[in-house]
């Protein structure tokens, strides 16, 4: 089954859903045969964009504090390990605020921000640690 028709998208990534032909996402919020109040609609919408970013949030905190914590440790590089950490609590708060807004490109890029922090951070663990 297509990750669309799971129905785990955010409500923007209709347009992509239109391009491959696929119906509207309602979060079950139309039973068979009865239409939803729009209220209702609108109000259960916000509600699974809400668990979708804790649910989001929570995947992606272990990486970045494990790989903060492990810089800390073995880095000679404080200053560094200090910018890099800043940015990533700083994209993931951007990107937390996105993702309510509904935007979905520029919280790819926030998105992707944080993991090239998270990616620069155990580079930098595994180079003071003597690995590389």
């Amino acid at each position: 089954m297509p990750r669309g028709l799971a129905r785990h998208n955010a409500p923007e990534d209709t347009l992509l859903w239109k391009a491959l032909g696929i119906s509207k996402q309602t979060f079950g919020s139309e039973a068979p045969g009865k239409k939803a109040d729009a209220k209702d609609a609108a109000v259960l919408m916000a509600v699974k964009r809400a668990e979708r970013m804790v649910q989001n949030d929570l995947e992606n905190v272990y990486m970045g504090v494990f790989a903060i914590w492990l810089a800390a440790f073995c880095s000679t590089d404080v200053e560094g390990v200090r910018t890099y950490a800043t940015a990533y609590v700083a994209l993931r708060y951007i990107y937390t605020i996105v993702f309510a807004l509904g935007v979905p490109f520029v919280r790819t890029a926030f998105f992707m921000g944080s993991v090239a922090c998270v990616f620069k951070l155990m580079y930098m663990s595994l180079r003071g640690a003597g690995a590389l």
